[in-house]
């Protein structure tokens, strides 16, 4: 008889290995998956009359999956990978750089968890955040389109005549690049968490990885 729920656990248990395994070189990784997978296999064979019991206890002797890719580290000879995790600096950095733009980026520069690259657009897009951006929208919406000039006859108007303004399209685009430089310290704050998760995985994975042994 077949475990009720075998399928779950052994699913569950060999995606956690998968997980805790990512920075091992591939065929090492793929050598240690098959190799507990086969073993599962074997143990449920010699178990006929199986339980969900019986198969947490068979995974319980394995040992947990992130003591066996440890294990497989130090077999290899490589490093623990150091879990870069988001802390004061990061989330000052994501909060602050938009809004109070000086503090969040020195918080943003004193922070490793970004590259240079990524640092500079967070410092220069836009330089002064919200409040420059909010500030150049204030100005230009509020910069005159036209000139009108009243000509007066014996101190009464006779005709207006007015000059400059901008042609239809370009108002439309003068609104859109006005909302697009409100948007922008918005944009660059997102672009900055995504780069801060992708980094994050990068960094994990290079500092976890070394080339296996001849």
């Amino acid at each position: 008889m077949t475990a009720p729920h075998a399928s779950q656990i052994i699913n569950g248990y060999l995606a956690r290995l998968s997980d805790e395994t990512k920075d091992l070189p591939s065929r090492e990784r793929g050598e240690l998956i098959d190799g507990v997978r086969e073993h599962i296999t074997e143990a449920r064979a010699v178990t006929p009359e199986e339980t969900d019991a019986d198969l947490l206890n068979l995974l319980d002797r394995l040992g947990d999956p992130a003591d066996l890719a440890e294990e497989e580290r130090q077999r290899l000879g490589m490093a623990t990978p150091r879990q870069v995790k988001l802390g004061v600096l990061e989330i000052g950095a994501l909060v602050l750089t938009p809004l109070v733009w000086p503090v969040g980026v020195i918080l943003l520069w004193a922070s490793d968890a970004w590259s240079i690259r990524d640092k500079l657009i967070g410092t220069l897009l836009p330089p002064g955040g919200l409040f420059t951006s909010a500030t150049a929208f204030f100005i230009l919406g509020l910069s005159p389109a036209q000139s009108c000039v009243v000509v007066s006859r014996n101190g009464s108007p006779v005709a207006t005549h007015c000059s400059g303004g901008l042609p239809p399209l370009a108002g439309i685009s003068l609104l859109v690049g006005l909302f697009l430089l409100l948007a922008l310290p918005i944009l660059t704050g997102i672009y900055m968490s995504i780069q801060l998760r992708r980094h994050s995985r990068r960094k994990q994975t290079a500092m976890g990885s070394m080339a296996a042994p001849a």
